[in-house]
């Protein structure tokens, strides 16, 4: 009984810590295959199977007013790259590929970059299963098809992801000739 005392009182701290102390910037919490749910401000050293990630974007105290302003949180899976992978596809990447308060010239090599990562990132988590599997890069398209025939930086980002797809396929035929 002490022993579970002891461990409520950490994790009643470590979320107190967080809530009011400005400088405690995490807090998480996961399962540990010994002790059980743990609760703390540090990312864990060892490698559960699933992490419950609060991360403050500024070093504040968080009150119910600034809370969905200051925090970001999130689950992590063991497999990183995937949740990586996830995260980048379905929260970072339509914010950037959607601000439009950036100059032109930064979104477009923004939108390039992020594309090439984002092809990498898809490459590479997938190919950790023995599959291969192409980015679909996505774009606002909804112009007509000339205007965007005559944006070269468009066009441009389109050619490397094809270009991306031709190594990918070239690898896979070279491996099945081996």
């Amino acid at each position: 009984k002490q022993w579970y005392q002891r461990r409520v009182r950490a994790h009643y701290s470590a979320i107190y810590r967080f809530f009011c102390d400005e400088t405690s910037r995490v807090l998480v919490s996961y399962i540990d295959k010994n002790i059980g749910l743990v609760c703390e401000n540090n990312v864990p050293t060892t490698q559960p199977e699933q992490v419950s990630y609060f991360i403050k974007l500024e070093p504040v105290k968080l009150t119910k007013s600034n809370f969905n302003r200051a925090v970001t949180y999130g689950t992590c899976n063991s497999d990183y790259m995937h949740s990586l992978l996830g995260t980048m596809h379905s929260v970072y990447a339509p914010v950037f590929f959607k601000n439009t308060s950036w100059p032109e010239s930064v979104r477009n090599d923004f939108a390039a970059q992020l594309h090439k990562f984002m092809a990498c990132l898809t490459d590479t988590a997938y190919k950790m299963e023995g599959k291969t599997v192409l980015y679909i890069p996505e774009e606002d398209i909804s112009t007509s098809l000339e205007k965007c025939a005559k944006n070269k930086e468009l066009v441009a980002r389109l050619e490397t992801s094809v270009i991306h797809w031709t190594r990918q396929i070239k690898e896979v035929l070279s491996a099945q000739d081996a």
